[in-house]
């Protein structure tokens, strides 16, 4: 079965929504996103940083993050 590009963008746009709630209702997001994601890009602008501030900062960059 072959799709068009059209009928592929229409899709996508159908169930976005859908899948970003399903995403950030799931609990692995936020624990990815803690855990590795958002302390690696601390620490590739900043450099080695204090594991607490580290913390902190991940924390409120996660709160500033909206994936919708």
């Amino acid at each position: 079965m072959t799709l068009s590009n059209q009928t592929f963008h229409k899709l996508s746009s159908a169930l976005k929504d859908e899948v970003v709630e399903f995403i950030i209702s799931d609990e692995r997001y936020a624990e990815f996103m803690l855990q590795e994601m958002i302390p690696e890009a601390i620490q590739s602008k900043l450099g080695p940083v204090d594991d607490e501030v580290l913390m902190q900062l991940s924390f409120c960059i996660f709160d500033l993050i909206i994936l919708q």
